[in-house]
């Protein structure tokens, strides 16, 4: 039986697909980012996963890891309008404001909370799912790309959530102020 459920998790991982980046001649590759430098603005985008909780959001959305380095001697603005995703039929895709998301986690553990409400016996259950909540709420805020101004010499980094894409996607590209980073699936 344990062999059985090894080689069933072997199968489902190996068939994960992955987005690898294409290069196209402006774009370096450093570790996991691709990196474009435009004057004294370097942007870098990684497809690193979210590996922080709520493990939900990584689920039912499409993580994109973004730095923005203001090297210029003004203040930078990002809005949400400036970063976009697109997919292999330039179908566009906006990101999710952060505080969806921690409404989702306070949708979420409020009604796993009334569904115990009159059981004493799950008191310690109630308490770890809010702290659970809690800590949801504060890595959404913590890890989050924080759109706004970014100060002279200074950088922001952090996820931007898209709604989920199709897994028959093979192709997206990551739109940043007109600089577009794409990316094709492979298998591994």
């Amino acid at each position: 039986m344990h062999k059985l459920l090894f080689i069933s998790f072997v199968f489902l991982f190996s068939c994960t697909h992955y987005y690898l980046p294409l290069s196209d001649g402006k774009l370096q590759q450093i570790d996991d980012f691709s990196v474009l430098e435009d004057g004294q603005i370097i942007y870098a985008v990684s497809l690193k996963n979210w590996y922080h909780d709520p493990q939900e959001i990584s689920d039912n959305y499409f993580p994109v890891f973004i730095t923005i380095n203001n090297q210029t001697t003004k203040k930078l603005k990002i809005s949400r309008d400036d970063i976009i995703l697109l997919d292999e039929n330039n179908n566009q895709y906006d990101s999710i404001p952060n505080q969806e998301l921690i409404d989702l986690v306070d949708n979420s553990s409020s009604q796993n909370l009334i569904v115990d409400k009159y059981d004493i016996g799950n008191l310690d259950k109630k308490n770890e799912r809010i702290q659970r909540n809690i800590e949801g709420k504060n890595n959404i805020l913590r890890y989050s790309f924080h759109f706004g101004f970014i100060a002279p010499d200074a950088k922001k980094s952090g996820f931007v959530f898209f709604p989920e894409i199709p897994s028959k996607n093979n192709k997206i590209s990551i739109i940043i102020k007109n600089h577009k980073f794409s990316y094709i699936k492979s298998k591994n």
